[in-house]
C-alpha cells in the first residue's frame, strides 16, 4: 500500500499530487458478488487499485462448475456515478447448472 497527500483530498483527482496505491495477491479466494449470484471461488489473482481505478487478473477461479482463466477485470474510476465494468476470459465447463 502506498497513500501520499491530504486525505481531505481523496481520491486524488490530480490534486496536489496525492498517491492512492493498493497492490495485494489473493490466493483461494472467494467472491460473493451479489444476491441471488452464484459465488466464484478458488480465485488466485493479483489485485491493483491505483487512484480511482481498479485491476484484477487473476490466473484461476471456478463458478457453478466451470474453470475460470486468463480472467482480466478493470474498472477505470471507482468514483464515477455511471461506472463501467469490463470483464474478460476464458471459462471451460458445464453449462447446465443454475
Amino acid at each position: 500500500m502506498r497513500l501520499k497527500g491530504n486525505l481531505r483530498d481523496f481520491p486524488f483527482q490530480g490534486k496536489n499530487g496525492g498517491v492512492f496505491q493498493i497492490s495485494a495477491k489473493v490466493a483461494g479466494g472467494s467472491l460473493s458478488y451479489a444476491e441471488g449470484w452464484p459465488t466464484i471461488e478458488g480465485i488466485d489473482a493479483e489485485l491493483h487499485f491505483n487512484g480511482r481505478s481498479m485491476e484484477v487478473i487473476s490466473r484461476k477461479a471456478s463458478v457453478l462448475g466451470a474453470k475460470v482463466t486468463k480472467a482480466h477485470v478493470a474498472l477505470p474510476d471507482l468514483f464515477a456515478q455511471d461506472r463501467i465494468l469490463a470483464v474478460n476470459g476464458q471459462a471451460e465447463g458445464p453449462t447446465a447448472d443454475s
